[in-house]
């Protein structure tokens, strides 16, 4: 009966990782670059949004931003790739490693091309992506040759902080004007 019982548990538990995508690889062709961190993969017909694990490039308007998806493009657009599943991020996009063609990690190629910071908050444990990013410091490459960088999760909460202040500012006129029209 204990026996069993174990051998119950363990074959469901092994059904239950075998459901998890973390850690599951599968080969797809990039079709797509949002930005610098971010692609689209298509396999058996179903398109699929990557967010680049470990990494966090420039915004579209930020400094380097524009250059982080090109860079990213000219490495993987049309590649065929091979996506290691590492979760999903809060927007529903799969997190993933991608390999290249030439068995190299694209995260780690656009770090250590001065394009991207490594996300330590969601890749702590990453050296890899780590010694990449000391690597581009120490040359001074992109994102690390210019002093006009804002690292951007930084940027992303000014970007929030200053958007709610012209809401906060737009309500007050409004509210003003309205009790201007009303005394009068």
């Amino acid at each position: 009966m204990h026996k069993q019982l174990l051998l119950s548990v363990a074959v469901l538990l092994g059904l239950i990782s075998s459901f998890s995508a973390e850690g599951r690889e599968f080969k797809a062709k990039v079709v797509g670059i949002t930005d610098g961190d971010t692609i689209k993969v298509l396999k058996d017909g179903t398109e699929y949004k990557i967010r680049l694990r470990g990494i966090d490039c420039p915004e579209k308007s930020q400094p380097f931003g524009k250059q982080a998806k090109l860079f990213t493009s000219g490495l993987a657009f049309n590649k065929d790739v091979s996506v290691v599943e590492n979760g999903q991020d809060r927007y529903g996009r799969l997190l993933a490693d991608i390999i290249l063609p030439d068995h190299t990690s694209l995260s780690k190629d656009i770090i250590r091309a001065g394009y991207a910071w490594w996300y330590r908050q969601y890749a702590p444990k990453d050296r890899n992506l780590a010694y990449a990013e000391a690597d581009a410091k120490l040359d001074g490459i992109g994102i690390w040759g210019s002093r006009y960088t804002q690292a951007p999760w930084d940027y992303r909460h000014n970007q929030r902080e200053d958007n709610k202040l012209r809401a906060h500012n737009y309500f007050n006129k409004i509210s003003q004007s309205t009790s201007v029209r009303l005394t009068q």
